[in-house]
C-alpha cells in the first residue's frame, strides 16, 4: 500500500490540505532497469509525489520524492543509466531524477498543457519524447540543450472522408486508415507527403487537434509513435538524430550511459 504523504510543494502558500484517504493512488510504475536491483520499482501518484518502492516491501516506501504540483502521469526508468527516472505531470512539467536525490537534477517547463506520457529512445540515452494533452509533440536531447526542445510540432487531427466515418468504405480497407510517416526536419515541422491516405481521409489543420495519450519509439529505429483519443497513430519519423544500426553491445552501453551522465550532471554512474 501507498501510504498518502503530504506534498510540501502543494502546501506552498497554503496553511493546510484536507486528506480524504490514508492511501494514495498510484497512476503509474515502472521497474529500475538493473537486473541486481529487480525488486525495485518508482510509483507516481495522482498526489505528485513518487515513491521509490520494494516488491519485498508491502506497509513502507524506500523513498518518497516531492516531484510535482500536479497528478504524475508517466514514470520512466532509464534504459542506459540505472540511477535515473524521467516524470511527467499535470503541472505541465518534466523532471530527470537520480533515485538517489530528493530534488531532481533537472526540470523542463516547454508545455502549456497536461503532460501525458513519456517515452526514452532506445538509440540514444539522451533522447527522449513527451506528449502533451494540447497535441504538442516533443523530442529532447538532453546532450544538446535543456532548455529547448530538439523538435516540437503539433500533432495534426485526422479527417476522414464521409463515408469512412460511417464505416462504408472501413469495411472494404480496414477498420482503420493508415497513418502516413512523417519526416521531422531539424526545425521541427513535418514534411508530409504529397497524397496522404486521400482514399481514406486526411490531416487537418484547421481542426480541433486530437488529445494525446501515448508515446513510444520504434526499438530498432528513429521513429516514434504518437496515440489519440481519435483512435489513430500518428508515425513520425526523426531524421536528426543519430541512431546507429549496429548491435548494442557492452561499448554502445557503456558510451551511452556516459553521455547520459554528463548530461545530467551526475559525477558517475551507479547501480541501484
Amino acid at each position: 500500500q501507498l501510504k498518502r504523504v503530504t506534498n510540501t510543494l502543494v502546501l506552498q502558500g497554503s496553511s493546510k490540505v484536507d486528506v480524504i484517504s490514508r492511501e494514495a493512488s498510484a497512476l503509474c510504475i515502472d521497474f529500475f532497469k538493473n537486473e541486481k536491483a529487480q525488486n525495485l520499482y518508482i510509483a507516481g501518484t495522482e498526489d505528485g509525489l513518487v515513491h521509490k518502492c520494494s516488491v519485498l516491501y508491502s506497509e513502507q516506501t524506500l523513498e518518497n520524492y516531492m516531484a510535482h504540483t500536479g497528478p504524475v502521469y508517466a514514470v520512466r526508468c532509464s534504459p542506459y543509466v540505472t540511477d535515473l527516472f524521467l516524470t511527467c505531470s499535470a503541472d505541465e512539467s518534466v523532471a530527470l531524477w537520480d533515485h538517489k536525490q530528493t530534488n531532481p537534477l533537472l526540470e523542463l517547463k516547454k508545455d502549456k498543457d497536461k503532460i501525458q506520457d513519456l517515452a526514452w529512445a532506445p538509440f540514444d540515452s539522451c533522447v527522449f519524447a513527451s506528449i502533451s494533452r494540447d497535441a504538442s509533440l516533443k523530442v529532447w536531447d538532453l546532450s544538446s540543450s535543456t532548455m529547448n526542445p530538439l523538435i516540437s510540432v503539433t500533432v495534426p487531427a485526422w479527417d476522414p472522408k464521409p463515408e469512412v466515418a460511417e464505416g462504408e468504405a472501413a469495411s472494404k480497407k480496414g477498420s482503420r486508415p493508415e497513418s502516413p510517416v512523417y519526416a521531422t526536419s531539424a526545425a521541427g515541422s513535418p514534411n508530409r507527403p504529397a497524397s496522404p491516405s486521400t482514399e481514406m481521409g486526411d490531416f487537418k489543420d484547421d481542426l480541433p487537434p486530437p488529445e494525446l495519450t501515448c508515446v513510444a519509439f520504434a526499438p530498432n529505429s528513429p521513429v516514434v509513435l504518437v496515440g489519440g483519443n481519435d483512435g489513430i497513430v500518428r508515425v513520425y519519423g526523426i531524421t536528426n538524430v543519430d541512431a546507429p544500426q549496429a548491435s548494442r553491445d557492452k561499448a554502445f552501453t557503456k558510451k551511452q550511459a556516459e553521455r547520459l551522465t554528463k548530461a545530467s550532471g551526475m559525477v558517475m554512474p551507479t547501480k541501484v
